[in-house]
């Protein structure tokens, strides 16, 4: 295989991520013969880097697998943020995928934005990520189905003392805002800013960037690791209400809803942690292995979610969802 070619495919195929390129586009701007365009993508295909469609009689077109907007048989896309929280769902997909001999692919994304965005043009089978930005996406969009909640806890409240401002750092269209919002109102503070990124957001506080900051596991672990204090937990603020939730796109769900109904039964009954699911988490959030195995037991996921639970949910964001609208977008498995 050509490595020149093959990095200018990837490289603009990433810029073009869900609309993807026709292969005569290739042959047209990246000066190479159509023989050799033909070969190196033939071999790309063969090792499960790109996909290949034809588009009506003479347009060929390349996605990414990654970005690929349409559900390709036997190969399941899993889309996370960077949370310790997934690391018992992640272990009972593997552990059904391995079963059926199925792919699963991982994809971790740095804001719920992009993820809801993959969601939305079809390109993630399965999604996990924070309830605020799940219910907001579900009635506004008509392309995937909420199943379950991944579980509830596992977040905090941090603060450095001494400390003359009041500002608290959180993530934006999460439980993070939730939390963030109750301690305000709880301490009569109005000083809120957003961090883009975990990673980010905790390094600054360490270094006392400002006072407090709300974030989840395995971060947390680290920061109480520093001698950092913690001021209030998950439950202390939001009670049982599930952190992030578990959607599946609606052409996944409605071809493969027994493949669906495994990992979720699995995911209820199956206590082992998969060694590749950590691992991911562990390279993604850059928190050794230890310490996120560590952090999962600062979640519960033991919790009741039912219709009931998630028109409360909503009604505390401010949204009111009547009973039509929550059997569109809540299918409990």
């Amino acid at each position: 295989m050509d490595k020149g070619l093959k990095k200018i495919i990837i490289s603009e195929l990433k810029k073009r991520k869900y609309n993807g390129m026709a292969q005569y586009e290739m042959e047209t701007l990246f000066n190479f013969s159509k023989s050799h365009i033909s070969e190196t993508l033939s071999e790309m295909i063969s090792k499960n880097i790109i996909i290949k469609k034809n588009c009506g009689k003479l347009i060929k077109k390349i996605w990414l697998k990654v970005y690929y907007p349409g559900h390709i048989e036997n190969y399941i896309r899993i889309g996370i943020l960077k949370s310790s929280e997934y690391v018992k769902f992640l272990s009972a997909a593997f552990s059904v995928a391995d079963t059926l001999n199925l792919n699963i692919q991982v994809i971790s994304f740095n804001n719920t934005v992009d993820m809801m965005n993959a969601m939305e043009n079809n390109a993630l089978e399965i999604s996990l990520s924070p309830a605020v930005s799940q219910i907001i996406y579900a009635i506004t969009k008509d392309n995937y189905f909420i199943i379950g909640p991944v579980a509830s806890g596992g977040s905090c409240i941090f603060s450095n003392d001494k400390f003359d401002s009041d500002q608290i750092k959180t993530s934006d269209i999460s439980s993070m805002m939730l939390l963030s919002r109750n301690f305000m109102m709880m301490n009569k503070y109005n000083n809120i800013s957003f961090y883009k990124n975990p990673k980010t957001g905790m390094l600054d506080f360490l270094k006392f960037k400002f006072r407090y900051i709300a974030i989840w596991e395995p971060f947390a672990s680290f920061i109480e690791y520093k001698g950092r204090k913690r001021e209030k937990d998950y439950h202390d603020l939001l009670d049982d209400r599930p952190c992030c939730l578990i959607s599946a796109g609606k052409e996944f769900y409605s071809k493969n809803n027994q493949i669906l109904e495994s990992i979720m039964n699995a995911y209820k009954s199956n206590e082992n942690i998969d060694g590749r699911a950590v691992k991911i988490i562990s390279r993604e959030t850059s928190i050794d292995y230890d310490n996120v195995i560590k952090s999962i037991h600062r979640y519960n996921y033991s919790i009741k979610f039912g219709i009931d639970q998630l028109k409360d949910y909503a009604n505390s964001m401010g949204i009111l969802l009547s009973e039509e609208k929550i059997k569109k977008i809540f299918k409990m498995m």
